[in-house]
């Protein structure tokens, strides 16, 4: 896993607040450097909130700089229509949403 331009997946589960904005970001931004390419199982999140969404966002943008790849796969029902309402959904890659 040492390889920058592995693809590598990433289970999250419960949910992505404020409470897990230090652990996640510190986490993320560790991934972004060793891979360039994202997959975040997403079938387990529970909750997004607008500080998930930065996470996101941010991991997206520290991939793209690098020309690699965040992929979302599996989200729920309702953090797809968070993403919806928030036009996140043209910018992340959303794959088998549910």
């Amino acid at each position: 896993m040492s390889k920058c331009d592995e693809r590598i997946e990433i289970q999250l589960s419960g949910i992505i607040n404020q409470e897990r904005l230090q652990e996640l970001t510190q986490y993320f931004k560790d991934l972004a450097e060793k891979h360039q390419d994202i997959d975040l199982d997403m079938r387990m999140v529970q909750y997004l909130d607008s500080v998930g969404l930065g996470l996101l966002v941010s991991l997206h943008k520290r991939l793209q700089k690098k020309n690699g790849k965040l992929r979302l796969i599996g989200p729920s029902p309702k953090v797809v229509s968070l993403f919806k309402l928030t036009g996140l959904h043209f910018v992340l890659d959303v794959v088998n949403p549910n």
